[in-house]
């Protein structure tokens, strides 16, 4: 009786051990996947960032690309009106 007695703690003690290491193993499993839900959504939220510095980046090209123009526009007529200039000056 002893001895079924003492197998009996034993085989208690292993199932113990056993949902212990189980517990353990599901809430490693469920940091992992809420680490997991979280890093996906920083990805998503870093995504829809990038999305507008780009198109805030574009806008700005854009813009400069524009500004170049009139700058060389004025530039030319700068470089015109000082020709007449000169050409008037010199006569």
């Amino acid at each position: 009786m002893q001895e079924a007695s003492a197998r009996l703690e034993e085989a208690l003690a292993r199932l113990e051990r056993a949902v212990e290491r189980r517990v353990e193993a599901d809430a490693d499993r469920n940091t992992a996947v809420a680490g997991a839900t979280a890093l996906a959504a920083e990805v998503e939220k870093l995504r829809a960032e990038r999305d507008q510095m780009a198109e805030a980046l574009a806008s700005l090209e854009a813009r400069h690309a524009k500004l170049r123009e009139t700058s060389d526009t004025v530039s030319d007529r700068l470089d015109g009106t000082i020709e007449r200039i000169q050409e008037i000056v010199d006569e």
